[in-house]
């Protein structure tokens, strides 16, 4: 028998359907701003809600962002290079924070396998974008290295590679 479909959202649906995919869960917010914190890969994450239903019963989507605090250099293309190359979330800066984020719509139905999946993409995602910042950090790195070989032509300011660090959310520890 196919799974009932899911055209609304709720925290404790939510929160339910994270514990079913082995996720530590903490509700966060209030009931006019609801957020649910988790982690992954060792990615601490919020889930905001969206779109409120018409009944104001709910939610018809929610975003799983992963907010990490720059505390050392990155490059200026770093979320250039990551929205070209992957659909599902994008990244961008802000002055103090690099994000990733994934929107999740219901509207319309679907199942809880479907939004199990995409938690399983969130999880690949994770993954996948801590690999980029390595490989970011890697090209700063040999770029530093070939300015202070005199490689590179003279009058640019050196870069240093530094790490980013994943912002803890609540009170959740991954």
């Amino acid at each position: 028998m196919p799974d009932k479909l899911v055209s609304r959202i709720t925290r404790g649906l939510l929160a339910e359907i994270l514990g079913e995919c082995g996720w530590k869960v903490t509700l966060e917010g209030n009931d006019e701003a609801p957020r649910i914190a988790s982690a992954v890969n060792g990615v601490n994450f919020n889930i905001h809600f969206g779109t409120r239903c018409t009944d104001g019963d709910g939610w018809t989507d929610f975003t799983v962002s992963a907010p990490f605090a720059i505390d050392e250099e990155i490059s200026s293309v770093l979320g250039a290079f990551w929205n070209r190359r992957n659909r599902f979330a994008r990244v961008y800066r802000t002055d103090k924070q690099l994000l990733i984020e994934m929107d999740v719509i219901v509207a319309g139905g679907v199942s809880r396998d479907h939004l199990k999946y995409q938690f399983a993409v969130w999880n690949d995602l994770t993954t996948l974008f801590l690999r980029h910042l390595k490989a970011d950090h890697a090209v700063l790195a040999r770029q530093s290295a070939a300015r202070a070989a005199g490689l590179e032509s003279a009058g640019t300011a050196p870069i240093t590679p530094k790490a980013i660090a994943s912002t803890p959310v609540g009170t959740l520890s991954a």
